[in-house]
């Protein structure tokens, strides 16, 4: 069967466990019983599946967030050096002006770590999780490859990502 998509604000995933909830009230025949009623097991078992249903709902928000905030690279090359860049001038302009550290000697390598330690276990869990179908392979299959070009052609990219800020900004002196 084909699924539909959905935007996925929080009024809408707490409408979804509301609509399953009653559902699954509706299909097998029982109401919510009073506190004497025999079936408060399956009371609190509905209970416990519509908490880990809501779970399940923010953590899966949880994880698309923090992939917005980094999609740059999980998608094509060009994209990802797009947005490499611009964050590059971004921090190079906050160090000149008094707000932040110089990143210019560690860029190449902070990057790797950051494929390796946030970037790559955050699609995983994409891909875990399933709502992208699909997708989420692909996801995961451009990350990579984005990892490992940067770690071809990363050293030199710095070099030249430098040297354009440096004329654009100026080097501080």
């Amino acid at each position: 069967p084909r699924r539909s998509s959905m935007p996925l604000c929080g009024t809408t995933v707490m409408n979804e466990i509301s609509y399953r909830r009653s559902s699954l009230q509706h299909i097998s025949g029982v109401e919510k019983p009073s506190a004497t009623n025999s079936t408060d097991c399956s009371t609190a078992l509905d209970e416990y599946h519509f908490h880990l249903d809501y779970l399940r709902a923010s953590s899966v928000l949880e994880q698309m967030m923090q992939a917005a905030d980094v999609a740059h690279l999980m998608q094509s090359w060009p994209v990802f050096l797009k947005w490499n860049k611009k964050l590059y001038d971004e921090l190079w302009a906050a160090k000149l002006g008094g707000r932040g550290p110089d990143v210019s000697a560690g860029w190449f390598k902070g990057q790797i770590s950051f494929f390796d330690f946030y970037a790559i276990p955050l699609v995983n869990r994409l891909k875990q999780c399933g709502v992208f179908g699909s997708l989420g392979g692909l996801f995961l299959e451009k990350t990579n490859y984005n990892r490992e070009r940067w770690l071809s052609e990363g050293e030199v990219l710095c070099r030249e990502m430098h040297a354009s800020v440096v004329q654009l900004l100026g080097d501080g002196d």
